[in-house]
């Protein structure tokens, strides 16, 4: 699903430079201003091996090498930047590729993953992988980063799940004005569109998780507690396992 948004925003951003594979300490180079598209990426492929990310060649995902010095990636369920900001690269059609490092005890030096989109400049997008990771596939969706209402705070649910369509319930738990919406069937592999809710000091909210099908509660996030003016994501990941961490459950991430 692509959602295109002309928006208006100051996002903090990570800069991908060109390495080598081998490289955790990333080069930089002179970014021309406007010029650049900016990305986050999610590793959502229940059971992979680590990856890093790489856009037409250069690795955009840098990970702190292992105390041996050995190159690492992104585990599963990991968001990249893991706080608020996209990494920026040139602009243009850009090749995406998922591969495992050498020294992984799982599939080592492995591609993963590749696609390559057209991401404009100045747009923001967020790449997921996602399915088994030896049959991986690619979510890519254009994010929008503008604040329509800076009294509010902003959420949007996304379903990561290969097959599965999922119920999601939002319920505001603290005091003061109610605020109850349920999501009754996010099918695989879809974002929706942001919906607003009350933010700010003292706004809790809980956020279930439950079968499309029979209703079952699967998961759950409790005490929530949305900023004022910031963009949030609930994501559902996971695969067809009843239990352990790969069965599906929910989380939460920041966009802006």
């Amino acid at each position: 699903m692509k959602k295109t948004i002309l928006s208006f925003a100051v996002a903090v951003s990570v800069i991908i430079v060109a390495c080598e594979k081998t490289d955790t300490i990333p080069e930089r180079y002179a970014a021309i201003a406007g010029s650049n598209t900016n990305i986050k990426f999610l590793n959502m492929s229940p059971g992979s091996p680590q990856v890093n990310f790489f856009t037409n060649g250069s690795k955009a995902s840098a990970i702190a090498a292992t105390s041996a010095g050995a190159e690492a990636g992104i585990v599963y369920n990991t968001v990249y930047p893991a706080a608020i900001g996209y990494a920026t690269t040139p602009s243009g059609s850009i090749k995406i590729d998922a591969i495992v490092p050498a020294a992984s005890t799982v599939s080592p030096g492995a591609t993963l993953l590749t696609t390559t989109q057209t991401f404009d400049a100045g747009k923001f997008y967020t790449v997921v992988m996602l399915d088994t990771f030896t049959t991986a596939k690619p979510l890519i969706v254009q994010d929008d980063p503008s604040i329509p209402d800076v009294t509010k705070g902003y959420y949007r649910v996304a379903n990561f799940l290969a097959n599965s369509p999922v119920k999601v319930e939002v319920i505001k738990t603290s005091t003061g004005n109610s605020f109850s919406k349920t999501y009754p069937s996010v099918a695989s592999k879809t974002v929706l569109p942001y919906d607003t809710l009350g933010a700010g000091s003292g706004q809790i909210y809980k956020i279930i998780l439950r079968n499309a099908t029979t209703d079952a509660r699967l998961d759950s996030v409790l005490n929530f507690t949305p900023a004022l003016a910031k963009k949030y994501t609930f994501y559902v990941r996971g695969g067809n396992a009843t239990s352990g961490t790969t069965r599906p459950l929910i989380s939460t991430y920041t966009n802006f």
